[in-house]
């Protein structure tokens, strides 16, 4: 019963803060937007900053997410932010009122990348894959060229460090789930977008107990409950 009750106020919450985003990006001032995420993703984040509370983060693909999850780290902690884009970089960097934050832009040696994903690859990509030299205790990928990332990752994570591998839903991906020898995968019913896939080496008892409970709750958005709220034209 608990557990019943658990999960309704989960679609609740859910239901509620898409309504809440879509009629607050006419009101709203742009720094002040969530990232465009799930609230179930954005509580996956915010939990693991809460729990690990890092001091260096590293995050691959710059966006709102750059300028609000900053909010839940130490006041010493740093944050950097790859970007490939010039135009959206020229976007997000103003909205930046944050100084432990910095926004980076790389931008592709080519232009013109045509793996089949449209991701590019390490050849695409150089400068933006290589560029982080030193130790992040928390690294978010969401940009170009992840698979390489997620490579470039085994020699930058910390002890203890975690790697969130978002869009993880996406099957593409799942070649490179073997470049770690644990991880979790956190996914739902989309099969182009959404989902984490958790990366680490030796992760707290805390932090595993915590992504544990993040894949049960992202298990039960299936595709049945997902066919079910689509008949009302609303997506979860």
């Amino acid at each position: 019963m608990i557990s019943f009750l658990f999960f309704v106020f989960q679609i609740l919450a859910e239901t509620a803060d898409n309504i809440i985003r879509e009629t607050g990006k006419i009101f709203r001032r742009e720094q002040h937007m969530k990232p465009l995420m799930k609230k179930r993703e954005r509580d996956v984040l915010i939990g693991l900053l809460k729990i690990m509370k890092p001091e260096k983060v590293l995050e691959w693909g710059c966006g709102y997410s750059t300028l609000y999850y900053p909010g839940y780290l130490k006041k010493n902690a740093a944050w950097l932010a790859i970007e490939h884009n010039a135009g959206w970089a020229q976007k997000i960097i103003p909205l930046n009122k944050d100084p432990r934050v910095v926004i980076k832009l790389l931008p592709p040696e080519n232009t013109e990348w045509a793996d089949k994903s449209r991701d590019g690859t390490a050849d695409d990509f150089r400068a933006y894959i290589s560029h982080p030299r030193e130790k992040y205790d928390f690294i978010i990928i969401d940009g170009r060229a992840r698979m390489d990332c997620l490579s470039h990752c085994r020699t930058i994570l910390n002890g203890g460090g975690i790697i969130l591998l978002h869009d993880a839903n996406r099957d593409e991906y799942a070649a490179g789930f073997s470049l770690f020898p644990k991880f979790i995968l956190l996914r739902d019913y989309r099969h182009d977008k959404g989902g984490f896939a958790a990366f680490g080496r030796d992760l707290s008892d805390p932090v595993m107990n915590f992504l544990n409970l993040q894949k049960k709750i992202f298990g039960f958005y299936g595709p049945t409950l997902a066919a079910f709220f689509r008949q009302f034209h609303h997506e979860i």
